[in-house]
């Protein structure tokens, strides 16, 4: 795939196709980031992992140094055939300090003119990046700060869950004017189904909310390390349906195809 024509004619392409609210399962380097870094630019990329995670949005262009914002740290990253034109905006929402958490309250102050922002910038893609942090965030803002007296310690997932479902279940997917994308690992859990109940592979969340968290979005898919090719590189495909079998609890009703490598470009070829 052409990585400056994804960059630079990102917008373009995006007008001419249904924009995407995905949840996106895989395994840690299964290269879930790596595929929301193809999609269209501008980009806004909220970082809840751990700082080192970035690198995928990183070579996507000219990155800078790190830098210290109002409200967070973050880094631009300028595209490689237009010096001047910031292409993905990456920040730092990990928290540093669990026992003192002060990430969670500043994201949800960050985030409340983020339809406006969106619009007025032009952003084509918004990330989450992933939510297993995202929601121990969350949790620890409750432990250690929100309801710290609290001895049920029942009250902090409570807390933490509210606030994926705030979040990942009904904001993500209704910023309806760019793609939208939530990250997340996988985990096995109980799935209360027609047949009974049975153990699928769905997502690394809390409480009922894997059960219930693919119902905010059109799009469930996961992306997976299928082997080594003939020059012995790696070789990531996606899961965009359920498959006879296999227990991801995958979708589409976009209709993308199952089983092509990991690419913006390629879901519409």
């Amino acid at each position: 795939m052409a990585e400056d024509k994804v960059i630079v004619e990102s917008s373009e392409t995006a007008a001419s196709h249904e924009r995407i609210h995905l949840l996106l399962m895989g395994r840690p380097g299964g290269g879930k980031s790596t595929l929301c870094a193809t999609f269209p630019k501008p980009m806004l990329v909220f970082g809840f992992d751990p700082a080192g995670k970035e690198k995928a949005y990183m070579d996507r262009g000219k990155a800078s140094d790190i830098k210290k914002g109002d409200q967070c740290f973050y880094r631009e990253v300028y595209s490689n055939t237009e010096p001047s034109k910031v292409i993905i905006r990456y920040e730092y929402w990990g928290e540093p300090n669990p026992f003192k958490p002060t990430a969670y309250p500043r994201f949800v102050a960050r985030t409340t003119g983020l339809e406006a922002e969106i619009e007025k910038i032009g952003y084509q893609t918004i990330v989450a990046d992933t939510a297993t942090f995202f929601e121990l965030s969350a949790r620890a803002y409750s432990e250690h700060s929100f309801q710290k007296d609290s001895k049920d310690g029942r009250q902090h997932y409570a807390f933490s869950t509210h606030a994926c479902e705030q979040y990942l279940m009904m904001r993500w997917p209704n910023l309806l004017l760019c793609n939208s994308i939530v990250c997340c690992h996988i985990d096995d859990q109980k799935d209360e189904s027609d047949e009974g109940t049975v153990i699928r592979k769905m997502a690394a969340l809390p409480g009922k909310l894997p059960n219930r968290i693919t119902g905010g979005f059109g799009e469930v898919w996961r992306v997976y390390y299928a082997g080594k090719d003939k020059a012995n590189k790696p070789i990531h495909l996606l899961q965009t349906q359920q498959r006879p079998g296999n227990n991801y609890d995958c979708k589409s009703l976009l209709n993308i195809k199952d089983g092509i490598p990991p690419h913006y470009e390629a879901l519409w070829s």
